[in-house]
């Protein structure tokens, strides 16, 4: 996980951890389909971008430490804040004139202007749409010139909404609140990262019996990653590998895909699921798209089944978490770090894969450190010095 400059950066927000932008429903448990009665609000966010970037078109890291903070709930994707239902009828009762005046109204949303200056585009019992991915919540549009007054009348916005005494009605719970304030906790306390030994050709790895290889992608879909993964697993005996490529919502089928018999129906029906997942789900990122069984992905979990290693799907969290909770930033990717390693196991000798910058950053907050945690008496390696680094 890395940003981009601005010309990658729409595409990136999302696709580095949702698997591409054809990817549906990439997150821990099975969404309910949208219902069919919300409006699905498109949302175009080219133009929300520019203001959030620094002048070498990255994400300005002042924005992500901005906010990197729990939440108790979800915020805002670039200015669109997650609200919960209300009709347009509703809300223009809830908020004029006592804290806003009406500006104006269309067939799926209501505009107003709160008396401190900014204006909102509410969008009632909606859903919103992005990069192909829709979030069944109902949202609005906070203005703002610049990525600090969005941040600024988005905060604002949810402070008048809880001092009005409509919290309930308007914010929508967290789901990650608690996992938030743990790694929040961890970064404030400045704790010594955990120790990782270099070690090139898994000699310590092979002599011990709980013990966690760390592989870094650099660049998602660049081949030579796995290449180089592929070789070292076929030389050397591992239990279990745990990838940021693949939601847990598939671990049932990549348990039986490693565990059932090869031809046996739970085989098939396994292989099947893997196989459309990886149609689109992280094919064609840095190199030309492929059928899905030369997707080196799935090659990588097909290479752990005929090493009788169980795979592990990693990314577990909401697919709300990404658009609301700044899934991208360095304090989204250390909370997601934390659930990672809550899906893996603590003993055994396994493999984890994923993003370098998850492995990189200079707080003690990465996937390691996690790992670590829960797991101490494993040792932890790789192949090569990490250059430590803020994304």
């Amino acid at each position: 996980m890395t940003f981009r400059p601005a010309k990658d950066l729409a595409a990136a927000l999302l696709a580095c951890a949702l698997g591409g932008p054809a990817l549906a429903a990439p997150q821990a448990f099975a969404p309910p389909a949208t219902d069919p009665s919300r409006y699905v609000d498109a949302l175009d966010i080219k133009p929300l971008i520019p203001k959030y970037l620094d002048d070498k078109g990255f994400l300005d890291p002042a924005y992500s430490e901005a906010v990197a903070h729990p939440s108790d709930v979800y915020t805002d994707f670039f200015g669109v804040q997650a609200i919960g239902d209300r009709s347009a009828a509703e809300i223009r009762r809830d908020f004029v004139p006592r804290l806003a005046e009406f500006v104006g109204e269309d067939e799926h949303s209501i505009t107003l202007r709160f008396k401190v200056g900014y204006t909102v585009r509410f969008v009632p019992r909606s859903a919103m749409a992005a990069m192909a991915i829709t979030t069944p919540f109902s949202h609005a549009q906070v203005s703002g010139a610049s990525w600090r007054e969005t941040v600024a009348n988005t905060a604002d916005f949810r402070a008048t909404v809880k001092a009005a005494g409509l919290a309930k009605a308007y914010l929508v719970p967290n789901p990650m609140f608690a996992a938030e304030q743990e790694v929040a906790r961890r970064i404030a306390a400045k704790g010594a990262p955990a120790p990782v030994s270099v070690d090139p050709d898994l000699a310590l790895y092979d002599r011990s019996p709980d013990a966690v290889l760390l592989a870094p992608e650099g660049v998602h879909g660049m081949r030579e990653s796995y290449d180089r993964l592929a070789a070292l697993l076929q030389a050397h005996r591992f239990d279990w590998i745990g990838m940021e490529m693949l939601p847990a919502w598939l671990q049932p089928a990549l348990d039986d895909f490693c565990v059932q018999p090869e031809g046996s129906a739970r085989y098939d029906a396994a292989r099947k699921s893997l196989l459309s997942y990886f149609t689109d789900a992280w094919n064609g990122r840095a190199g030309p798209k492929t059928a899905p069984e030369d997707n080196y992905y799935f090659q990588l979990v097909d290479l752990a089944r005929r090493r009788h290693a169980r795979v592990y799907g990693m990314e577990n969290v909401p697919i709300a978490f990404f658009f609301f909770r700044n899934g991208e930033s360095a304090f989204g990717a250390a909370v997601r770090n934390h659930q990672w390693a809550a899906t893996l196991p603590t003993r055994g000798r396994g493999v984890v894969f994923g993003g370098s910058a998850h492995m990189t950053q200079p707080d003690a907050s990465n996937i390691q450190d996690f790992i670590h945690a829960r797991s101490p008496g494993a040792v932890l390696v790789s192949v090569a010095p990490f250059n430590m680094h803020r994304s």
